[in-house]
């Protein structure tokens, strides 16, 4: 259809706007128009914390369709609250998962990545889907090799399993575009073709344009320019009839290069404005940078420089506005820590105090048992014990007491000492110097008690013998 002579192999150049981006966002779209006061009140009317979660969980994803990502990290926070008190690791790991979609999202990876192992570590049994994630993550900052260590994973997890096709089918597109990224156009084209074929057993709309744009990408790479323009225009129409404004943006973007390299740029720049109304309808600043890109190349070629220098006034400004946005994402993101940091303490001391109040009870019933035991020796009128066993209980008795009261006053004392061990060491001296003495005076009234307490046994059991003798004696006299 082209001149081969015009054809020129695609350089594969991963930019701050880039298809997973396009992916995970699509991946939570709803067909239907959401209903979000539903899902707010529904988070506000939950009856139980499982139900609160659910609804988060909701409303988090509309968040993240609609690119409002502080309000998508803000429930992503509240869903992990509430995963932590219920202490369940499935739903941590969910909620950590939702984070790192949103930090993903802004472009953050070094967070995404720390929220995607987090997840990883509390849910294996979803290793799969989330080495997936991973290895999305390093395809988007350009290490394939890393990419690929984790993909290859995800492939292991789901091979031999006929079911999450939708899972396999994301892995299988993640590692067609990896292999672009690494310019290995026949592996990408392989596993692009494997995404197809799973897409076909279970479609799904919002993957399929980056399915196609894979294999577009692959045919590109291997100089196949007329199955690439087939592939790309199909992603393109796709995309147009489903609304992806994302999608298209990026496709037409890709397909206006393939018709620069022929030269014909009329119908590179027909594209190229395509690509870029859509992303500035969806308001994805890093697509607007790569679409004013082209068409100031386009423009160019063209030689229409007022049109090629307004365009490179836009690209310019919208780069300033990412970097700019990127640094209010840095400060924004230590507040995140700090907030995360916060609640984690708070559920920490929460557990702590839920633990004492626990071990207070269990204290106050050891007391009461060695108490009852100590009282029942004491009033029993026909055991007798040895001064041993109270001397055993004894000391029994003034180590639980010791700890019932170390566990009484230790929020207390913390708050006085600042926690310094120093200071609450003195504060545990004083107390027992305290409780030693008193322990000794009260052992020493119940030896007594005790020992009376056995002499009276003994002399009753004495006389009640020598009565028992007498009676033998003066029978036989009778």
């Amino acid at each position: 259809m082209y001149s081969q002579k015009k054809r020129n192999h695609l350089t594969f150049k991963t930019k701050g706007f880039i298809f997973w981006f396009l992916l995970l966002v699509a991946h939570t779209t709803q067909a239907q128009q959401p209903d979000v006061d539903g899902y707010r009140k529904n988070v506000q009317t939950a009856a139980t914390p499982i139900l609160k979660w659910k609804a988060l969980r909701k409303l988090n994803r509309y968040y993240l369709t609609t690119g409002k990502m502080d309000s998508c990290i803000f429930t992503s926070q509240q869903m992990l609250v509430i995963a932590q008190q219920l202490k369940s690791d499935t739903l941590a790991s969910a909620s950590y998962n939702s984070m790192a979609h949103a930090f993903l999202t802004k472009s953050d990876f070094n967070f995404a990545l720390k929220f995607y192992f987090r997840a990883l570590a509390l849910n294996k049994k979803n290793a799969g889907s989330l080495n997936s994630d991973i290895g999305g993550v390093y395809t988007r900052i350009g290490n394939y090799g890393e990419a690929l260590k984790y993909l290859r994973k995800s492939q292991a997890a789901f091979n031999g399993l006929t079911t999450l096709r939708f899972s396999k089918t994301w892995t299988f597109t993640y590692l067609s575009y990896a292999f672009n990224g690494l310019h290995q156009g026949d592996s990408a084209l392989y596993y692009g073709q494997l995404a197809l074929e799973e897409n076909k057993k279970n479609p799904e709309s919002f993957i399929y344009p980056g399915i196609l744009f894979n294999v577009a990408l692959a045919h590109h790479q291997l100089g196949d320019y007329d199955l690439a323009e087939t592939y790309y225009r199909k992603s393109i129409t796709f995309s147009d009839s489903t609304h992806n404004l994302l999608a298209l943006s990026f496709a037409t973007n890709n397909y206006s290069k393939l018709l620069m390299s022929q030269g014909n740029y009329t119908a590179a720049k027909n594209i190229a404005k395509q690509g870029f109304d859509a992303a500035i309808k969806s308001n994805i600043k890093a697509g607007i940078v790569d679409g004013a890109e082209m068409l100031r190349k386009v423009y160019s070629h063209l030689n229409r420089k007022d049109s090629a220098y307004y365009y490179a006034e836009m690209q310019f400004a919208y780069k300033d506005s990412i970097a700019s946005q990127q640094r209010v994402n840095e400060i924004q993101n230590m507040t995140f820590t700090k907030q995360l940091k916060d609640n984690e303490e708070l559920l920490k001391a929460a557990e702590a105090k839920e633990e004492r109040e626990q071990n207070i009870q269990y204290g106050l019933i050891a007391i009461m048992l060695v108490t009852f035991l100590i009282l029942f020796f004491l009033l029993s009128r026909s055991i007798m014990v040895n001064a041993r066993m109270i001397e055993f209980l004894g000391v029994l008795a003034l180590l639980i007491v010791f700890e019932f009261i170390n566990l009484l006053l230790h929020p207390f004392l913390g708050k006085i000492t600042h926690h310094s061990p120093v200071l609450m060491l003195m504060a545990m001296v004083c107390i027992a110097a305290l409780l030693v003495p008193a322990h000794h005076y009260v052992e020493k009234w119940v030896t007594h008690k005790l020992v009376e307490k056995n002499k009276a046994i003994r002399l009753a059991a004495a006389k009640k013998t020598i009565e028992k003798l007498e009676g033998k004696v003066s029978a036989p006299s009778s």
